[in-house]
């Protein structure tokens, strides 16, 4: 079960690297993820790798956020807000339970919470922010 549970998570990470722009990728991903993850509660490595697909796609979306103005920017700023707030929900709990083997893990986990939740101050010494 656990080699099928690994193979469906690498299945849709391949994903990833064959899309064109980075927010629709990091987009299209996280939704494949999100499926895995309503089929298959269980799978903590699909739970973990959407929680960084989210992360990816809030990132994608903070950047072209940046290099536009006007109705596309609020509207981008809208779409920051859902996805950041889906990272957290998709990441709440993780790095607090047995369910990540490592603390390596549990740490990656802690820094998307870190930085999609405007309530928690930034890590001043990540240098990965949503």
């Amino acid at each position: 079960m656990r080699e099928r549970r690994t193979l469906v998570v690498k299945a849709v990470l391949v994903k990833d690297r064959s899309q064109v722009g980075p927010v629709s990728a990091a987009r299209s991903v996280a939704e494949d993820l999100g499926r895995v993850c309503a089929q298959d509660p269980g799978n903590v490595g699909a739970r973990e790798q959407h929680a960084a697909a989210l992360h990816r796609h809030a990132v994608a979306v903070r950047t072209r956020m940046r290099s536009t103005t006007g109705r596309e920017r609020v509207t981008l700023g809208e779409r920051l807000k859902a996805v950041c707030a889906q990272c957290a929900d998709a990441a709440t709990g993780l790095p607090d339970s047995d369910l990540l083997a490592d603390e390596e893990r549990r740490e990656r986990v802690r820094g998307f919470l870190r930085a999609v939740r405007p309530e928690e101050p930034p890590d001043p010494f990540s240098s990965r922010r949503a």
